[in-house]
């Protein structure tokens, strides 16, 4: 992480360098991959002013604090970062969680370039095959019958439901030799 200090009106001591290189060093805990921090210190008058902007994985944050001390207006720049910080983290958990809303059990949590592979090992010569998920649904009831008219009607290979008799999940699929098959869970 690369820490930039600029006073402006204010000499840069190595005791007030030490004290924003440890408060900038715990920020650390709440981004993965800070590449720069730019800290800029200003006196104007009586008013002690710390400004901290971050950059990491992609995202900006700033903050700016005024106070009498020097020392009270870093801790405060340097709260207030990881109050942001805490804040974009709640943030992406629930979008995250939203996005996951609706998904069937089995699909949540996977992204396309996943892979649903069985936990014993391949040989290296073995081809490993790529499984990459094209949508999520939520399965209809119907009868085997409409499902078979729909399956029918439509142009896809492979049609899931829920069986509205025995409400059991149901896959219909075109076999090889040109007939349909019927997979019915337990």
């Amino acid at each position: 992480m690369k820490i930039a200090i600029t006073g402006r009106h204010v000499e840069v001591t190595s005791s007030l360098r030490d004290f924003v290189e440890k408060k900038v060093s715990k920020l650390e805990e709440f981004f993965s991959g800070v590449r720069e921090v730019r800290v800029i210190l200003s006196v104007e008058k009586y008013r002690h002013t710390a400004e901290v902007t971050l950059k990491a994985g992609g995202k900006h944050i700033a903050a700016k604090k005024t106070t009498k001390d020097m020392y009270a207006s870093i801790e405060e720049v340097t709260q207030a970062i990881s109050q942001q910080a805490s804040r974009e983290k709640e943030k992406q958990r629930s979008q995250s969680s939203r996005r996951h809303r609706g998904r069937p059990a089995s699909v949540r949590g996977l992204s396309p370039a996943d892979s649903l592979e069985p936990a014993r090992e391949l040989p290296e010569e073995a081809p490993r095959e790529k499984v990459v998920r094209v949508k999520a649904f939520a399965p209809k009831p119907m009868s085997l019958e409409e499902a078979l008219m729909e399956f029918r009607a439509g142009d896809g290979e492979v049609l899931a439901f829920v069986n509205s008799k025995n409400k059991l999940f149901n896959v219909v699929f075109r076999r090889k030799d040109g007939s349909l098959g019927l997979v019915e869970s337990l």
